[in-house]
């Protein structure tokens, strides 16, 4: 029996035909990110940030920790990666996807949530670099990148999108 469009090997012919158009085709690749960030939240909402105090992109700026995709790594991977290289921890449960920032239209990167580390917990974090709380209610802080501002807007009305346009120079 002929393999079906798009069904992985181990299901070669069990694909009911209307699943069929639901899968994508060998041809059709799932967007990945270049980015992966992950946002670390306390029950009452305070969010712990990092401060670029030295850096080449948001210097000063406060950000949600992540980074660069590795040629070939999983999202979910980078994020944990960079939780380990950032902060010399990683969550305890799983992160979940939250939400997919596009900026001017292109998808720039995948922010996952997570439990934030207790406050006495001993973090390491990178030279130049420190960790900063913002309470639930700074989304509007002067120091918040505008791009980590629009995921975190967005994850607080419960969407899964954010859009962010580049003002004009």
């Amino acid at each position: 029996m002929a393999a079906s469009r798009g069904a992985p090997s181990h299901l070669s012919g069990r694909v009911p035909q209307c699943f069929r158009m639901c899968l994508p085709s060998r041809d059709e690749e799932i967007a990945l990110p270049p980015y992966c960030c992950i946002v670390l939240a306390e029950e009452c909402g305070a969010l712990l940030m990092e401060e670029r105090q030295q850096a080449t992109v948001a210097a000063g700026k406060l950000t949600c920790f992540g980074g660069k995709r590795e040629p070939a790594e999983e999202p979910l991977s980078c994020v944990l990666r960079e939780c380990r290289e950032e902060l010399g921890w990683t969550p305890p449960a799983t992160p979940r996807r939250a939400v997919d920032l596009y900026v001017d239209g292109e998808l720039i990167a995948w922010f996952y949530e997570a439990a934030a580390p207790s406050r006495d917990e001993p973090l390491t974090f990178e030279p130049g670099r420190r960790g900063v709380w913002l309470g639930a209610d700074e989304l509007d802080h002067p120091r918040l990148s505008e791009w980590h501002a629009s995921v975190l807007r967005a994850r607080r009305r419960g969407e899964r999108r954010a859009d962010f346009t580049t003002p004009p120079a």
